[in-house]
């Protein structure tokens, strides 16, 4: 037929190396690459960037997105197959991972691989895409079968013993400081702790944790499952406040402990607007906790003035020297009084001991302005 070539044509031209269908001759120089890469290496599973023959590793990727995507001729399958090809690598690689991590489990007793080997490194991968939600679900149960850490241990293998022991040592000493086992676990100065504690009660809830290392804990009083910890903790830490200092008023920028400022703030917060509970309240004042300390303020300097007066017999009280704070708070006594901003009730209060509001000084006897009390 016109434009078309006799098969004796065609072949003859062939043997002179006369390309007739490109991507043919392409396919078969890559797979001609791949079967002397499986000579050498006894496998298929080339690297993406596999430079020597340069391009192989792309070919091999893409052989598998055609099979995948069901693009790929069926010649070309059953030649790959008869090279045993590997279709998923992914699973050539999990199998032979897993398998080699069963083994250091049965080994050493863990599955805590160091992480400079090749075998750390491909479980630290497994860590991280657990933690992104990427991780195949069927890996995971298994993983969780062998007992597998999500969590990356610090130490591995004769070191876990010496450093479980260093972190209880180290949370009795908080205990012996605080007065409980209740480790914030964002504060900065004892984060370690805190994390190695939440990750106990995570293996705790897990079933992970030896029953020799439950009691230890019991022991201290450790908090398996805590309920509202951050209050509890700070409670714990209000208590022993008050055992150093004699009181509870804390104050709100509180430099050795910032936190525990802003707990007591919020809890007065919290009371102002009814959203404390009963029991907090309760707890609260068994301390001797102070709800309002402006009025508790103003309650004991008026206590001051009156012991003032008993003593000297008079409302001059310096503004400098020891009792510049007393003399102060007369000042602003007479201001707010001025201002119309004391209430009627401390009005009262100071009426009843014989307040001068208006003193004239200079020898004069003073002058007292008429009011009536709200």
């Amino acid at each position: 037929m016109r434009g078309q070539l006799l098969p004796k044509r065609r072949r003859a031209l062939r043997r002179a190396g006369v390309i007739f269908d490109l991507q043919e001759a392409q396919w078969n120089a890559g797979f001609a690459a791949l079967r002397e890469f499986k000579r050498r290496q006894g496998h298929t599973r080339v690297p993406r960037h596999c430079s020597k023959p340069q391009g192989l590793g792309g070919w091999v990727a893409r052989q598998r997105h055609l099979q995948h995507t069901g693009k790929l001729a069926e010649k070309y399958r059953r030649r790959l197959e008869q090279i045993a090809f590997d279709w998923n690598p992914v699973d050539v690689g999990w199998r032979r991972n897993y398998t080699r991590l069963a083994e250091f489990k049965k080994v050493h007793g863990h599955c805590s691989v160091p992480s400079h080997t090749a075998l750390g490194q491909w479980a630290s991968v497994k860590r991280k895409r657990r933690r992104r939600g990427e991780l195949d679900p069927e890996q995971v149960r298994q993983l969780d079968a062998l007992g597998f850490d999500w969590v990356k241990p610090f130490v591995f293998g004769p070191q876990l013993e010496a450093y479980w022991q260093k972190r209880v040592r180290a949370l009795k000493a908080f205990k012996q400081k605080h007065g409980h086992c209740q480790v914030p676990d964002r504060a900065r100065h004892r984060r370690g702790l805190g994390v190695w504690v939440g990750n106990v009660r995570q293996d705790y809830r897990a079933g992970k944790l030896r029953a020799d290392r439950i009691r230890e804990l019991n022991a201290l009083g450790f908090a398996w499952k805590p309920t509202n910890l951050s209050w509890e903790g700070h409670w714990a830490e209000l208590a022993a406040f008050k055992r150093r200092q004699g009181h509870c008023r804390v104050p709100q920028q509180y430099a050795a402990n910032p936190a525990l400022g802003a707990f007591v703030a919020n809890a007065r917060g919290a009371w102002r607007s009814g959203t404390l509970s009963e029991d907090q309240v309760r707890r609260l004042d068994s301390l001797g906790f102070v709800w309002a300390p402006m009025k508790s303020a103003w309650e004991r300097r008026y206590a001051e003035l009156v012991l003032f007066h008993q003593q000297h017999g008079h409302f001059r009280v310096p503004q400098r020297g020891l009792q510049s704070a007393l003399g102060s708070f007369v000042v602003r006594l007479r201001k707010h009084w001025r201002l119309g901003r004391l209430s009627g009730q401390r009005i009262e209060l100071l009426d009843g001991i014989g307040f001068i509001w208006q003193p004239v000084w200079g020898g004069s006897k003073p002058r007292v302005k008429k009011h009536l009390a709200p």
